[in-house]
């Protein structure tokens, strides 16, 4: 009930003590909420009935169905009850009764969602099954995160449903696509306030705002989990989007004949050039498929594992991961190095053996981590040092780089490992620490396009400009034998050229 008068005052906080009909003038025709709201308060006047026979309206109900509508209040407060979820301080799962979900359901009916395959079905499908049709990503992904609990389910997918009904009631009866993006981006970052969450929340608990139903519970999301919501709400209104991956990064863009429309989750649905999402690593921008969503949320929960030292877990969740998508060499290899940290070696062999060779078709380096573990250039506890998580703190880089320093003694041809340290002593603002890592890098292996670049760059701060210039050089070839041609490393070349000309013998 408190939640349900957080509701009326977000929506009429601004109004002052005026009059029903003073309120009702003022409402947003379009807002489902403000007319549900106005109902609430005014449920015998006639511009309180008038706002619920709106409200029905948009939401795509008959309108000679009002008037039982009207009469019978606990459907009447349904819409109410559950916009309070998403409007108040939404701390717990979403819960409907019975006459509420059937409301909804019944309103909900004419979405095309419907029409896609497994949006009725009670067993989460078989990854074979996922691949021979489009299918209901929300019913699938809540099958898989709510098992045996088809009342959540239900009421989840009652939530999506009426985000989809209000979307719809601001556009026209054929919307452009460029409409409907524009009203998923303002129901979703204007009117119900999802965010990004900040960044020592989900460096502490990235499964939280990876999984739909903590998204939708939290308001609260990473780029995994508000993209998953977009894709659900799309599906819900018939806007086929795209799921694009830049390393560590995922997002959507809508796509024709035409033109692109790329939507920037963590930025409000933006659009941005494909151009930012390219590095100097990036060469190109990798689609994937609707069925592979599952594998990396339970890819992202492992990070947490990671974070908590417990590669165990980690493996598990690696292994649920693996389940949704086998042929992912991605999932293989980090399958592999949590198996080697939780001492299952020969699992972790088997693995890293099928993945030694592999370099993603959208980057110029690979990572050499399998590579070094089959070498014997590092073991286990190298591997957990290079992944071990920092926070924001100086403490936690410099715990950091005690562990690899310690792992370097050891193994001191373990190039992942000099890499990381000169990641910390960057953190830390220490250039001179890092060029001294990254250049014991270089000299075990010249083949990383990243830290050829580092090096690059770190030497043309400090003016020697022919160091500069040979890793220029060098970082720049290694680009053109993948058919890349970085923008950072076109704007450092013509940095150079400009204060220090290239001379014979460089």
């Amino acid at each position: 009930m408190r939640k349900s008068a957080f509701v009326l005052l977000l929506c009429f906080s601004f109004l002052g003590a005026e009059s029903p009909r003073g309120l009702y003038q003022r409402l947003d025709p379009t807002s489902i909420p403000q007319h549900l709201a106005l109902y609430q308060r005014y449920p015998d006047s006639p511009e309180g009935k008038q706002a619920l026979a709106d409200a029905w309206a948009l939401l795509g109900g008959d309108p000679a169905s009002a008037q039982s509508l009207q009469a019978t209040q606990d459907l009447a407060l349904a819409i109410p009850r559950l916009l309070s979820l998403l409007q108040g301080s939404a701390d717990k799962a979403v819960e409907l009764s019975e006459s509420e979900l059937a409301l909804i359901e019944q309103l909900s009916a004419c979405l095309p969602h419907h029409q896609l395959a497994f949006s009725a079905c009670t067993q989460t499908p078989t990854l074979s099954d996922l691949k021979k049709a489009p299918f209901d990503l929300a019913r699938v992904l809540l099958l898989s995160q709510c098992p045996d609990n088809l009342a959540a389910i239900r009421s989840y997918e009652a939530l999506l449903d009426l985000m989809a009904l209000q979307v719809r009631a601001r556009v026209p009866e054929n919307p452009s696509p460029d409409q409907l993006i524009t009203e998923i981006n303002r129901l979703l970052f204007s009117d119900l306030w999802f965010r990004f969450p900040p960044h020592s929340k989900y460096a502490e608990d990235i499964d939280e705002y990876t999984f739909l139903t903590s998204v939708l519970d939290g308001r609260r999301g990473v780029c995994l989990g508000i993209s998953t919501l977009y894709l659900c709400l799309a599906q819900r209104l018939g806007l086929d989007l795209e799921i694009v991956t830049p390393p560590g990064h995922i997002y959507v863009r809508y796509r024709d004949a035409d033109r692109t429309i790329n939507i920037e989750t963590t930025a409000r649905g933006v659009h941005l050039d494909n151009r930012i999402y390219l590095s100097v690593n990036t060469r190109s921008l990798q689609q994937r498929e609707l069925w592979e969503l599952p594998a990396m949320a339970f890819f992202n929960q492992a990070a947490v594992h990671w974070r908590d030292e417990d590669p165990k877990a980690a493996q598990a969740a690696y292994a649920r991961a693996l389940s949704w998508s086998p042929d992912d060499p991605h999932i293989k290899q980090f399958y592999g190095l949590a198996s080697l940290c939780a001492g299952d070696l020969e699992l972790a062999h088997q693995l890293l053996s099928e993945t030694v060779d592999y370099v993603p078709d959208d980057v110029v380096s690979g990572d050499t981590l399998a590579k070094d573990v089959l070498s014997g250039r590092v073991d286990g506890e190298g591997i957990a040092a290079v992944l071990m998580h920092v926070d924001e703190s100086r403490g936690s880089i410099e715990a950091k780089q005690r562990r690899l320093r310690a792992v370097l003694e050891r193994f001191p041809d373990f190039q992942g490992a000099w890499f990381a340290l000169a990641i910390t002593y960057l953190q830390l603002s220490r250039p001179g620490e890092a060029l001294d890592c990254l250049e014991r890098c270089h000299a075990i292996q010249a083949n990383d396009i990243t830290v050829e670049y580092y090096l690059a760059a770190l030497h043309c701060q400090r003016l020697n400009y022919p160091a500069a210039w040979r890793h220029a050089d060098l970082a720049e070839a290694i680009a053109n034998s993948r058919n890349h041609n970085p923008r950072v490393l076109q704007e450092l070349r013509s940095y150079l050229m400009h204060h220090s000309p290239k001379q014979l013998g460089w």
